[in-house]
């Protein structure tokens, strides 16, 4: 939240201006002398996200993701290694990735190249969870695996919005439910069902 140029950041409608405001009152704040970690607690100077795994732990974060733990309606520009895929439960949010923006309304869901710069605006009653995936979870050391991995990061688009317009898209999304409570829930011996999952919504 803040005044840029006389106008303040949240109350500017049209999203991509107003993720540039936001980084217009970012870097004034820097320039002001406050340190990053002050100001984004979990965002780093080059807008990196730091996405903690416990050491040894299957590398995925299943998250619930709602309107009311933010003090804003927008989350800021930031890229993260792990591979994002959004399903929202309710309201709406709109995706700003690399200058281009993927609305996601209820019952729909998104996908999110790793290494992506996006932000997010959601609405007032938005809520839905949230997977973050490291490529690491498909195996570092398997060498067919690892190629496999690395061009479906290399060639695949910026994000794909699941919106029901393709018949793929509802058996997808049931893909992703069930790896989130899978994440989520972490029954015994979940690693490889989860993994299984994983694979199927690739």
């Amino acid at each position: 939240k803040g005044v840029v140029c006389g106008v303040r950041v949240e109350e500017i409608e049209e999203p991509l201006m107003r993720e540039i405001r936001y980084l217009d009152k970012l870097v004034d704040e820097l320039a002001k002398g406050k340190s990053m970690d002050k100001i984004l607690p979990d965002i780093n100077y080059d807008l990196s996200q730091n996405v903690r795994h416990e050491r040894g732990s299957f590398p995925v974060q299943a998250l619930w993701d709602d309107a009311k733990t933010y003090q804003s309606s927008d989350y800021p520009y930031h890229w993260h290694y792990e591979m994002e895929i959004s399903i929202v439960e309710r309201g709406s949010v709109i995706y700003a990735i690399n200058g281009k923006c993927y609305s996601v309304w209820e019952r729909q869901a998104i996908f999110v190249k790793p290494n992506a710069l996006h932000s997010t605006i959601h609405s007032e009653e938005y809520f839905s969870r949230i997977l973050l995936i490291s490529p690491h979870v498909f195996g570092d050391h398997a060498e067919y695996i690892s190629r496999y991995i690395k061009n479906i990061i290399r060639f695949a688009p910026d994000a794909v919005v699941l919106d029901g317009s393709s018949h793929w898209h509802m058996e997808a999304c049931g893909l992703i439910e069930d790896a989130f409570r899978l994440c989520h829930e972490r029954p015994e011996s979940f690693e490889l069902d989860a993994l299984i999952v994983l694979f199927h919504i690739l």
